[in-house]
């Protein structure tokens, strides 16, 4: 036989779907846990009572989910289950709860059920439902029969119902059975787990049983059975006496909280809180005690560790120059660290009980209003204000509270706040002042003639003046955030800028200076002289560049003219000596013309024509050379008096030569011998040529006039006078020294410290204006090097000149 038949979803059914898959009816069901289950004796005995009741070769007993009816117990067919809708049983979970059909062929519920449309070809059929406790149907009692009845009788209606009270007996049975042994594992299961330790003691209060599963206290079980608490090793009470418990325990009265401690047979000290009751046997009859024991050994441990950490944290707090402080939900003190007297002018315990507004200035009121409003909006978020604040109306000052809402909300959505109250008076004046002198610098900066541009490490404008402004383009525009390099082009060296924001340690990095040359559409180009230089912090990083620079278009055009000037009267104190060398070619060439002009008169051409040519060839050379020696002059002084735009690097040697050969004749004219004492090979410096030319040349005639100024006497002590040049590379120091040293009597102490100032001179009237060595010392400066002057032991003046040897 098949263990389960199907049925066409389409028959009748006068029990709708709703009933069967009614959710508090399913979980009813399943609360009887009969549903797949194996067979039980008591199910089946009453299916056997049915048979011999009611005669009928088939009996079951069901239970009904939402699609099926299954067979707990069954005799006379073999089918398990069959379809919940169109079955009998399901006919029972309406309200009668009752089913009787004398021949289910003629029933339309029944036409396909499959114990009528198939075997055991069932006619017959009655049904009683069968109800869970809850009262809620959850399957039925059936009897069936292979022949159609006349009749049920009421009597034995009655005895099939009987017969379904009996299920529904077995199922309350079942449950109450099912929940007293869930009753006893969840005993069991939390005595296991708990951190409590289950007891019992005899009516002497001796351990009789005790029950747990705590770290350490299982291997106490033999040891603790038999004694009293009292009887254990340096056991007593934390508070009261064992006499105190006694009395209570005596008096059979319910105990809690008890606390007490005691040495273990392991020799380990613990604190123990135990609470129990009286426990009566049937006839209320004592029999002893029954509770629990929780050991609070690490408890009291942790809660003396706490009672430190509260001592030490309460000390740090009132340590703290800031005022620690909570309020309840309406905004009262609740709490003030000790720091209230200084910060508030007002003693910690008098703020108890205080509104936060009463502490504040009226004036303040709503700032700090909006501010707890927000923070209660958005709990424990940190929010700050600032406030005038203090314990009177003449204590008031700054303060900074920065607070929290948080804990529990009272009923009206209200939270309490805890922070802490800061005294910023001092920030705030100093902020104030900070403004003040902010905006003075601001006006210097903006009244300053020179070009301002401050950038951060990120090489981004902080900073522009309007002057910068308006030298590099529109001054009102606004620059402030944009990138070094999109404000203006620079020749600033990107390796210095690197190194300097690369910077690591205290040491102070010097300022750089160079020029920068501004285009500027449709007016004349300037030339501006810039200072960078980097503001460091306290641990020398750099936090800023700030360049200063000076529009110096009119002083550089000023000393251009003022050099051309100066060469201008170099070249007319060399006139005389460069007319005499140009005249001596001059007069070769004359006097060479005349000779070949007066042969040619006097036909010797055509008398010795082989002579006269080879002597004229060899005329011809000599005035080649001398016209090669005026063109060298004339190249020499228009070197000298070239203007150059831009330094460049040059032989050094060269130079010399060059200006050596511009002066020679006219210090020989004056008697004076000119020395030129290079040692090894120069090299090259940066800067203009034709400018160190003017240096030197100036440098040989002050000491050419300065040998002829001198007296008889002296001329006749020191003998020829000489003037001496002399140039090395000093290799260590990577710089090229120039020399010009005379043998003469040297300058007068007291004139050596004003001798490069402008206008000053030590010649006659007319004779000098002054500026040739102030001249001379800012060309030197300019390329880089120095210029010295000492006067040598026996002899003259010495002046040295350094160079640092180019790149």
């Amino acid at each position: 036989m098949l263990s389960t038949l199907s049925v066409d979803i389409d028959s009748a059914s006068d029990v709708p779907g709703t009933v069967l898959r009614d959710a508090a009816r399913l979980e009813a069901m399943r609360a009887c846990d009969l549903l797949d289950t194996g067979p039980e004796a008591a199910f089946e005995r009453i299916v056997d009572l049915a048979i011999a009741m009611f005669g009928v070769p088939m009996a079951a007993v069901s239970v009904i989910d939402a699609d099926r009816e299954w067979f707990k117990a069954r005799r006379g067919f073999d089918a398990v289950e069959v379809p919940a809708i169109g079955s009998f049983g399901a006919q029972t979970l309406g309200d009668d709860g009752t089913l009787v059909a004398l021949d289910v062929r003629r029933d339309h519920r029944f036409r396909r059920h499959p114990l009528v449309a198939g075997g055991p070809l069932v006619r017959f059929c009655a049904a009683v439902g069968v109800r869970a406790p809850d009262g809620r149907p959850v399957g039925a009692v059936c009897i069936m029969d292979e022949r159609p009845w006349a009749a049920l009788a009421a009597d034995r209606l009655a005895g099939l119902r009987a017969l379904a009270r009996l299920v529904e007996a077995e199922l309350t049975a079942r449950q109450a059975a099912e929940r007293h042994d869930e009753l006893k594992r969840r005993f069991s299961d939390l005595a296991k787990v708990s951190s409590d330790l289950v007891w019992d003691t005899d009516v002497e209060h001796r351990f009789v049983n005790f029950d747990t599963e705590m770290p350490g206290m299982a291997p106490l079980r033999p040891f603790a059975l038999g004694k009293r608490r009292w009887d254990f090793k340096q056991s007593e009470p934390i508070q009261g006496s064992w006499a105190d418990h006694l009395a209570l325990l005596e008096a059979r009265q319910e105990f809690r909280g008890f606390e007490y401690k005691l040495v273990t047979s392991l020799g380990e000290a613990r604190e123990m809180r135990i609470s129990g009751r009286p426990v009566y046997d049937r006839r209320g009859v004592f029999i002893g005690y029954r509770g629990a024991s929780t050991d609070i050994t690490q408890q009291r441990a942790h809660e003396r560790e706490l009672a430190a950490s509260e001592a030490r944290y309460r000390n740090l707090v009132d340590s703290v120059v800031d005022v620690v402080f909570s309020t309840d939900t309406a905004g009262r003190f609740t709490y003030a660290s000790a720091a209230a007297t200084q910060v508030l002018g007002v003693r910690a315990e008098t703020l108890i009980g205080r509104t936060f507004a009463s502490i504040v200035d009226p004036a303040d009121h709503a700032v700090l209003g909006a501010t707890l409003h927000e923070a209660r909006r958005v709990p424990d978020r940190l929010n700050a204000v600032t406030v005038r604040g203090g314990g009177s109306p003449d204590a008031l000052r700054h303060v900074e509270v920065r607070f929290t809402a948080s804990g529990e909300p009272d009923a009206a959505g209200h939270y309490g706040f805890s922070g802490i109250i800061r005294d910023v008076e001092a920030q705030i004046v100093m902020e104030a002042r900070q403004r003040d002198d902010t905006m003075k610098l601001r006006s210097i900066v903006e009244s300053a003639g020179a070009l301002i541009l401050l950038i951060d490490r990120d090489l981004r404008v902080v900073l522009a003046n309007r002057t910068f402004l308006a030298a590099t383009g529109d001054p009102g525009r606004d620059i402030s955030g944009r990138r070094f390099d999109e404000v203006v082009s620079s020749s600033f060296d990107r390796g210095i800028l690197e190194r300097w924001l690369a910077h690591e340690g205290s040491q102070d990095l010097a300022p750089v200076e160079f020029d920068s040359v501004l285009p500027r559409p449709q007016a004349r180009r300037r030339i501006v002289r810039v200072t960078a230089s980097p503001v460091q912090d306290d641990i020398g990083r750099v936090n800023y560049i700030l360049f200063l620079g000076v529009d110096e278009t009119e002083r550089r055009e000023a000393e251009l003219q003022l050099l051309d000037a100066a060469k201008l009267a170099t070249v007319g104190q060399m006139a005389t000596g460069m007319a005499h060398e140009i005249n001596q070619p001059l007069t070769v060439l004359q006097f060479a013309v005349e000779g070949l002009t007066g042969e040619i008169e006097d036909n010797v051409h055509r008398d010795e024509p082989e002579g006269f040519a080879a002597d004229t060839l060899g005329r011809l050379r000599r005035m080649e050379d001398q016209i090669r020696r005026a063109s060298g002059i004339i190249r020499s002084l228009q070197g000298f008096a070239h203007r150059s735009d831009k330094p460049a690097a040059f032989d050094v040697g060269q130079a010399i030569v060059g200006a050596v050969g511009l002066v020679d004749e006219q210090i020989r004219l004056a008697g004076i011998d000119l020395l030129f004492e290079p040692t090894g090979a120069l090299p090259a410096i940066a800067g203009h040529a034709n400018r160190l030319q003017q240096v030197l040349i100036n440098l040989m005639i002050n000491a050419r006039d300065a040998l002829n100024e001198a007296g008889e006497a002296e001329r006749k002590a020191r003998g020829r006078g000489r003037v001496t040049l002399r140039a090395r590379h000093d290799a260590a120091q990577a710089q090229v020294i120039v020399e010009v040293a005379d043998n003469g009597s040297g300058i007068p102490e007291a004139v050596l410290p004003r001798l490069f100032e402008p206008f000053f001179t030590t010649k006659p009237s007319g004779k000098g204006t002054g500026l040739g060595l102030s001249i001379s010392s800012e060309i030197v400066r300019k390329m880089d090097g120095t210029i010295t002057v000492e006067n040598q032991p026996g002899s003259g003046a010495l002046f040295r000149l350094t160079f640092p040897v180019a790149a």
